[in-house]
């Protein structure tokens, strides 16, 4: 089991990793949201989100009252190598909307020990949504394009069939092109201290499928 800094390197490993994420993510969007999504980021959530791993850092002792409620929130022994393992995998996997998921129940775990967290899991939470919404326009659009192409070279070649349902546009990717980025790795610092890992998992195929 992980000592008192282990843990501690941990939870600040897991931020600084989910610290990355937003800018990658928020060039994703249109230019508009694009613009606004980044001024909060960069203007103020950001600011905030420093603040709290500061706070962490700051910690010296597991009898703190801060610790405490990091323990008592279920961020530390047992509940803290599971949910770091799975945002390991996900993350060295592409796996994006997985991750997202996890990470937001450990962000909410954390905030019930430390206020300061509520914004960035608020910010999280509005890009995810407005990433979805992006895709499924996305979709919608796609599918009239291609409705409208195949009703062009049915009408050409004179059939009168009705036409079959087209492909989903959206249809997410085999969870086998994981692969492209390797196997999980044996340490969460393997996959943290990686950049090129969080870029995929922000903009890989998988990611795109989903959001």
């Amino acid at each position: 089991m992980a000592n008192f800094d282990q843990e501690k390197n941990m939870i600040v490993g897991i931020l600084q990793f989910t610290e990355k994420l937003p800018d990658h993510l928020i060039e994703r969007l249109p230019a508009t949201e694009k613009e606004l999504f980044r001024k909060t980021w960069d203007e103020q959530v950001k600011v905030q989100f420093a603040e709290v791993v500061s706070q962490i850092q700051s910690v010296q002792a597991e009898g703190s009252p801060l610790w405490t409620g990091i323990a008592r929130a279920g961020l530390t022994g047992p509940s803290l190598d599971l949910k770091k393992h799975l945002l390991a995998s996900a993350a060295s996997e592409g796996l994006l909307r997985r991750f997202l998921r996890i990470l937001n129940s450990w962000l909410g775990s954390l905030a019930d020990a430390i206020p300061g967290v509520h914004p960035v899991k608020e910010l999280k939470e509005l890009l995810e949504e407005f990433l979805q919404e992006c895709r499924r326009a996305r979709r919608r659009h796609q599918d009239v394009i291609q409705l409208g192409r195949f009703r062009a070279v049915r009408n050409a070649i004179g059939l009168r069939q009705p036409a079959k349902r087209l492909p989903d546009a959206a249809t997410p990717f085999s969870t086998n092109a994981a692969t492209t980025f390797g196997d999980a790795p044996s340490t969460l610092q393997i996959v943290l201290l990686d950049d090129k890992v969080c870029y995929r998992l922000a903009n890989g195929r998988i990611a795109r499928a989903y959001f």
